[in-house]
């Protein structure tokens, strides 16, 4: 029986978490399943993240990364990396971390979260880049758990071979008919259907559903996520019904840095 992710206890302090496996995404992002060495269940709301640790010329670094995978599995976690100009916690783990090593983390925190209860009749995912992995996990999750909630799920990517997740969207896509997936690729080579071109105020207001019964989800850099709750608002977003992943750090040696999501 699948623990509640409301109810379950996390660890205290430190964990080694163990690698159990590594999927290559894109040609710049992989995503890495951890296990508990003791067994145990994990316990997180789906869109929280966990902080890891890497030491990197002789200093140990602590960033945070959004959870990927469902609380439905609660066996294992999942974070998807991307590997960034100047990301040294990043760039060690796409460099080195391997199945069968492992990692120092933190429980799973934040309040970027989808909460317990029944969740709003229409949720509005918008992200960018690798702010699509909290989007993931929530999007498995009401899936996962058969909520009758209209998933609108809109993410801006470069092209198709940087779009995190496609064919497994794409696939929920067309076995669920309440996620509509729609990608916005800046520059698209024409291999998978899209939008062509950037999310603006007038695309975005086109696929929205009624304000009154939606809450919206936001995760991606500063400026798209300032650019989308604006666009939200003039279409009648309240301020409460927009949420967004403002990322702050949780442990002591941690600093705040493009790295997370």
């Amino acid at each position: 029986m699948t623990p509640s992710p409301d109810t379950a206890l996390a660890w205290q302090g430190e964990l080694a978490l163990l690698c159990t496996g590594r999927r290559e995404e894109t040609p710049d992002t992989a995503s890495f399943v951890l296990r508990r060495p003791d067994g145990a269940l994990f316990s997180f709301l789906p869109g929280q993240f966990i902080s890891v640790a890497a030491t990197v010329d002789g200093r140990t670094l602590w960033r945070a990364y959004s959870i990927s995978s469902s609380p439905a599995q609660p066996e294992s976690l999942t974070i998807t990396v991307r590997r960034v100009d100047g990301g040294r916690v990043s760039n060690w783990l796409l460099d080195h971390l391997q199945t069968g090593m492992t990692l120092p983390a933190l429980a799973p925190a934040g309040d970027f979260a989808l909460r317990p209860g029944a969740p709003p009749s229409d949720l509005v995912l918008l992200s960018s880049g690798c702010g699509i992995t909290p989007m993931r996990s929530i999007t498995r999750w009401l899936l996962d758990t058969g909520a009758t909630t209209n998933i609108h799920f809109i993410h801006s990517a470069r092209d198709e071979d940087h779009f995190i997740f496609r064919d497994e969207l794409q696939t929920l896509a067309e076995q669920h008919p309440r996620l509509r997936l729609h990608g916005f690729l800046s520059q698209p080579k024409g291999g998978v259907p899209c939008h062509r071109g950037r999310l603006d105020a007038a695309r975005l207001h086109a696929l929205l559903p009624p304000a009154s019964a939606a809450r919206a989800y936001l995760c991606g850099q500063s400026a798209y996520m300032e650019d989308v709750a604006n666009w939200l608002r003039e279409a009648g977003f309240a301020e409460e019904a927009i949420i967004r992943e403002d990322f702050a750090p949780i442990h002591r040696d941690a600093t705040a840095s493009d790295e997370h999501f």
